[in-house]
């Protein structure tokens, strides 16, 4: 029986080339910093706060309706005060049925409106949710093709809790502008 040594040469050819291939893969990369959400797209004032800058302001159409004329905005605001070392933030969920009426006072049936209030820092109730019991919203809405939409607001809200009106009111007011393409 003759031995052939072709066999092992090619898997040593093998091993090496894939280890070039790993080795070339792998490269050093920055250290991740997560993103800051900062959008300069708009400010809210809730409850007597100063004014609160707005980290995002998205949109989405609606799924029912006219989807070409409808919108919910997701805003979130930071609401950390200097002496808070836990997350808090103020987020508004606002559902528009038609872009085409451009003012509305609240309560309407058109609209649905949810004012949150995630606090870390509260130890007995670190999300508290709000419902619009008075208010107007005003808009400059974007051309069908696209563009800039500005929505400014004013309202009173009230605890819900379990489908229940609780506490006192508050004043929540603002705007911001979202880039509808």
């Amino acid at each position: 029986m003759k031995f052939s040594p072709a066999p092992s040469l090619s898997i040593f050819a093998a091993a090496v080339a894939l280890t070039a291939v790993v080795f070339s893969a792998c490269t050093k990369s920055e250290a991740y910093l997560p993103p800051v959400y900062d959008c300069q797209c708009g400010a809210v004032q809730f409850a007597g706060s100063e004014s609160l800058p707005l980290m995002s302001a998205e949109w989405v159409p609606q799924l029912y309706g006219d989807s070409l004329y409808s919108r919910r905005y997701f805003i979130t605001a930071d609401a950390q005060a200097e002496d808070e070392q836990k997350d808090h933030a103020i987020h508004m969920i606002l559902d528009v049925d038609d872009i085409r009426q451009t003012s509305w006072y609240l309560p309407a049936d058109s609209l649905f409106c949810e004012v949150t209030d995630n606090n870390h820092n509260d130890a007995l109730d670190t999300l508290r949710t709000y419902r619009c019991t008075n208010g107007v919203i005003t808009m400059l809405t974007a051309a069908p093709t696209g563009g800039e939409e500005t929505v400014a607001f004013e309202m009173v809200v009230r605890e819900e809790v379990n489908g229940q009106l609780i506490g006192f009111e508050q004043n929540f007011s603002g705007s911001f502008t979202v880039t509808v393409d």
